[in-house]
Formats: structure tokens, sequence, C-alpha cells
């Protein structure tokens, strides 16, 4: 799978035809998810274009700004200090194109990843799992038959819910699902990692915000065993 290189600043002010200075852009920066510029809970190409239009109306100002004073952001710029460094400049344009980029593969890698599973991934199985947000998350261990739980039971032998969210009993296919919802979210920072025979998940770290204390998630799958 061919993996996309990510734009520099000098490749980047290269294709720009605008005026790619700095500006002084105090206050226009989200601390919950910077890269969503625009506001509507969803980073996408329009957010790209956010950062890019006001470069471009800022940077047409600029030649009418007095001397040692830097254009400065309007308030209806939105939250175009993408990287939080009170500038607008290209950098913020690449941070939302590179992750754009980085969120494009991981799901390239999950699509391809639930191929192998429903190729190669057995339909009865026991799992052994952790989910959650705390230092200390509860494992549980889901048996499955015939892609269905089963039984779901914790290391002090409760019974847990079954269904797609923390501390409860999960398949596979229901890990992918929530895969796939983390990445919707435009979240800071995702890692997954696959089994390559069988395309399982085995570890998904997940940080939503970059300056948040204590909301990052963790899953990992202490032990797999396929069943006859």
């Amino acid at each position: 799978m061919n993996r996309r290189r990510p734009l520099t600043v000098q490749s980047l002010e290269s294709r720009l035809t605008m005026n790619a200075g700095a500006i002084a852009c105090a206050g226009h920066h989200s601390f919950f998810n910077p890269r969503d510029t625009n506001g509507d809970q969803v980073v996408g190409p329009r957010d790209v274009l956010v950062v890019i239009n006001a470069l471009q109306v800022h940077g047409e100002l600029a030649g009418n700004e007095s001397q040692g004073d830097p254009p400065q952001c309007h308030v209806d710029t939105l939250a175009v200090d993408v990287n939080g460094d009170g500038m607008l400049s290209p950098a913020d344009v690449l941070s939302v194109i590179n992750w754009l980029q980085q969120n494009h593969q991981q799901r390239q890698e999950l699509s391809a990843a639930r191929e192998t599973w429903s190729r190669n991934g057995p339909s009865d199985y026991v799992m052994v799992h952790q989910w959650g947000y705390s230092a200390f998350i509860p494992e549980v261990t889901t048996t499955v038959r015939a892609g269905v739980i089963a039984t779901a039971v914790d290391e002090n032998g409760n019974e847990k819910s079954h269904g797609g969210s923390f501390d409860a009993g999960l398949t596979v296919e229901a890990v992918f699902d929530l895969i796939e919802q983390e990445l919707d979210q435009g979240h800071f920072r995702i890692e997954i990692s696959y089994d390559p025979e069988t395309g399982r998940p085995t570890r998904v770290y997940s940080d939503p915000m970059e300056w948040a204390a204590d909301d990052e998630s963790l899953f990992i799958v202490n032990s797999f065993i396929a069943l006859a």
C-alpha cells in the first residue's frame, strides 16, 4: 500500500499564491479540536479551505498595515490558528492536510484489516481484552460462537454487557466499528495495530485532545484463542 508523503511548509508555500508570511492570530485556536476550523464537528477539506481563505484575505491586507504592526486576524476567521502558536501561517494549513492524509491512510488500513478478518478470522474464539480511560482498566474475557458473544465476564467473574462500548464484551467486528467511530471523531492522535494473519485489532490508542490530561483511551488484546 502506497503512503502519501506529508507536505512541508516549503512545498505548500510554493503552491499557495499568497503572501505566506505569518500573521498575528492570538485567540483563534480551538483546544477541543484544533483541526475543526469551521466548528462543524467534522474534520475535512472544508477546514483546509477555511485556513487557506484566511491566508489569502490577510495576505492581501498585509500591504496596508503600518510598518512594525503585523496584520491581525479578524474575529470572523474562526479557529484558523490550528497549531496554537498565536499566528496564522501555512503551517496551520499543513496541520489539517497532514492529519487528513493520515486519517485516510488509517481508514485504508482498517478496510484492509476487515477484509483480512472476513477471509481468515475464526467465527469461534476467546478474546481477553481491556478498553478504557483509567490507568487500571478491567480485563474482560469474551467467548464468541458463530460470530456472536456467548459469554463476557470480567476478571472477578462478573457478567459484562454485550455491546460496542468500554468495559463490555466485544467481538472483533465490534472493535472494528469502534475504531471507525474513533476515526470519525477527528481525534488528535490515534494509533492502531492489527494482527497480520487474521487482521483483528490488537491495540488501539486514542488521544482526543492534544493539551488535555487523562482523556486518552487504550484497547489492548491480552490473549486470543481460536476455538475448534
